[in-house]
Formats: structure tokens, sequence, C-alpha cells
């Protein structure tokens, strides 16, 4: 788990794996929706912005998850992206 100030550049390190595997990554932002444009530029993609999923459903569906009872929420956003 990480957080950092998304105006500035992350660079992690190449995938070294010697299968040639592709890693995942999973991130997200949270901003409160009474603060304007903070300068900073948008990262997710248009159709799932407009999703505006509150934390909570998040959380749920990562619960969900957790006890082998799928993600019906991250499904769909997948679906959405494809």
């Amino acid at each position: 788990c990480g957080i950092f100030d998304s105006r500035l550049l992350h660079c992690g390190t190449a995938n070294r794996s010697n299968e040639g595997k592709s890693r995942a990554l999973f991130y997200f932002s949270f901003k409160n929706p009474e603060v304007g444009y903070t300068g900073n530029p948008a990262s997710i993609r248009l159709e799932l912005g407009a999703e505006n999923v509150p934390l909570g459903k998040l959380m749920s569906d990562l619960e969900s998850f957790e006890r082998g009872e799928g993600s019906p929420l991250i499904d769909e956003l997948g679906r959405k992206m494809r």
C-alpha cells in the first residue's frame, strides 16, 4: 500500500520477472466533492470516473471478494473498460 501526491512522477522499477509475466496495478484516488480542480490532471478513464463509486461500496465489494463471493462491482467496472 502506498500513498503519494498524484502531482509527483512515480518511477517504479522494471518488471524483472524471469517468466516475463506482467504485473497488475490497481490504484484509486479520493477527492472531496466540494473541492474544485486541484491543479493535477485526472488519471482515471472517463468511463470509470463517471461511475462515482463511493468508498463504502468499493469496500463492500472487496470484502465480498475476500470471502470468496466474487466482486460484482469490480466485475461490472471491468466490463465497461473493454
